[in-house]
């Protein structure tokens, strides 16, 4: 296990005598923490986007905080959920298995796995661009022409949640999943 030392680390780093480190100390410390330790643990792709964008812009919770124009009673008021409509199924009898996402292949490249599962779901290059595009996961998507085109980390990560990645394509495309 790997020992760390948050003030080595805070040495380390750009802003470790400024910015955040000075005024939001515990904040950066949880994020060193929760930084380190993700790299053990399978992310999805927005959480595994938003760690990869290390050379974005850095923000404080008191510069979030001051960006919100909503009072502070809408900010803490409990969220409604929306009702969730549920097929019925008859007493007695077996609720359907969700389907599958479709199984890859250690033989195949990552862009040929990934162009596999959407068409396998009948979803063309298009579809997968446009989700791709308005999740955030891949906000270049409309300049490649096809799934061979995507870079191969891109594919790995986005094939690593199959199943979510299918789910979406399927929402902005306005079929029901």
């Amino acid at each position: 296990m790997e020992s760390w030392n948050l003030d080595a680390i805070r040495k380390r780093s750009k802003s470790g005598q400024s910015g955040p480190w000075v005024t939001d100390y515990n904040e950066m410390a949880k994020k060193t923490v929760f930084r380190r330790a993700s790299k053990w643990i399978t992310l999805s792709p927005e959480v595994a986007d938003a760690l990869d964008k290390e050379d974005a812009p850095a923000f404080t919770s008191a510069s979030l905080v001051a960006d919100i124009s909503m009072p502070a009673a809408e900010l803490t008021a409990p969220v409604q959920a929306a009702p969730v409509e549920v097929d019925e199924v008859p007493m007695g009898e077996p609720a359907p298995a969700p389907a599958a996402a479709p199984a890859v292949s250690t033989e195949k490249t990552p862009q040929e796995n990934l162009a596999y599962v959407c068409e396998s779901k009948n979803f063309s290059y298009d579809d997968f661009a446009k989700w791709a595009i308005e999740s955030g996961n891949m906000p270049d998507a409309d300049s490649f022409a096809s799934f061979d085109e995507v870079n191969s980390a891109v594919a790995k990560r986005l094939l690593r949640s199959t199943a979510g990645m299918l789910k979406g394509i399927a929402t902005v495309k306005g079929i029901a999943v």
